[in-house]
C-alpha cells in the first residue's frame, strides 16, 4: 500500500512539474516595451552619483495604454528596480489586465484585495487607489512637477543571465 501511495505521489510530482507555471520573468515581460528581464543593459554608462543607486529614465511606448518612462535603478547591494510612471491618473484596460493577472499568479495583495473591481475606479477617482504584492506595486505618486500620476512598480524582478552555465560539470580537484 505505501508503495502505491509513494507512486501516485510521483506520478502527481511530474504531472505538476509539467504544466503551464510561467517564471515572474515572462509575467512581467509581455506587459512591457522594455526588458524587464535585462535591466542592466539600460545602465552600462550610467555612473553611480554618490546615491546608493544609479539609476537612469528610459522612454517607453506608452505601456499599459499608461506609462511614457521607467525610472530603472541598480542599489550598490545588487538589486534592480523599475518603476513606471504615467502621466495622468487613469486606470486603462491593459492596467485592469495587468492587476487581474498578478492577482491570478500572485494570490490577494497585501491588504487583501483580488482583481480589480467597480470601487477601485472609484478609489481612483478619489486619488486613492494602490495594490501591493512583495514583488509588485501598482499606486499613485506626486511627479517631478508635482503631479499625481500612476506609478507601477517592479521591485528585483528575475534577470535574465548574461552567460548560461556549462553543462559540463567542474572536474574535481585533488588535493596534494
Amino acid at each position: 500500500m505505501a508503495q502505491i501511495d509513494r507512486f501516485k505521489k510521483d506520478i502527481t510530482q511530474k504531472a505538476t512539474m509539467g504544466s503551464i507555471n510561467p517564471t515572474a520573468a515572462s509575467i512581467y515581460g509581455k506587459y512591457f516595451s522594455i526588458d524587464v528581464n535585462n535591466l542592466s543593459k539600460y545602465l552600462k554608462d550610467v555612473e553611480y552619483t554618490g546615491k546608493d543607486y544609479k539609476e537612469v529614465i528610459v522612454a517607453t511606448n506608452n505601456d499599459l495604454d499608461l506609462f511614457c518612462e521607467a525610472h530603472i535603478r541598480k542599489y550598490n547591494d545588487g538589486r534592480l528596480n523599475v518603476e513606471f510612471w504615467a502621466d495622468r491618473v487613469e486606470m486603462t484596460s491593459k492596467l485592469v489586465g495587468f492587476i487581474n493577472d498578478c492577482y491570478k499568479r500572485l494570490g490577494p495583495c497585501i491588504t487583501g484585495e483580488g482583481e480589480v473591481t467597480k470601487e477601485d475606479y472609484e478609489r481612483v477617482e478619489q486619488r486613492n487607489f494602490s495594490r501591493m504584492w512583495d514583488d509588485v506595486c501598482v499606486t499613485m505618486s506626486n511627479n517631478d512637477n508635482d503631479v499625481l500620476v500612476m506609478v507601477l512598480g517592479l521591485y528585483n524582478p528575475p534577470q535574465s543571465m548574461s552567460e548560461k552555465p556549462s553543462a559540463h560539470k567542474p572536474a574535481k580537484v585533488k588535493k596534494a
